[in-house]
């Protein structure tokens, strides 16, 4: 997928769930995430899908997809480390990865 593709999808989806049409949206991210994307971009498609599976009240399914989301940042990161070093968005992803447990960790608790 080329970048405008991946930017016009991404606006689209975004627009979907800002109208209320969640299920468009999910839908949306899932075709992105479904293509050749970069892993960093998948665990964003995991990270959206999850907030809107949470505002249609779907906390299982949220959490699935967050949990999805995280085990890809963390591929991420760790591969970034083992090719150069620390990577240049390292403070970034482990912002991400701590935002994301603790969505996490929030959800389980609501759900049991």
């Amino acid at each position: 997928m080329n970048y405008d593709e991946y930017v016009a999808l991404a606006h689209q989806g975004a627009e979907a769930d800002a109208a209320g049409d969640f299920e468009k949206a999910v839908n949306i991210f899932y075709q992105l995430f479904s293509t050749d994307i970069s892993d960093v971009d998948k665990a964003m498609m995991c990270h959206n899908i999850g907030v809107i599976k949470k505002k249609m009240g779907k906390e299982q399914e949220a959490l699935a997809s967050f949990e999805r989301g995280m085990s890809y940042e963390r591929a991420t990161v760790e591969l970034s480390s083992r090719n150069s070093g620390p990577p240049i968005s390292t403070v970034w992803a482990d912002s991400q990865i701590v935002s994301g447990l603790m969505t996490i960790t929030l959800l389980k608790c609501k759900i049991t």
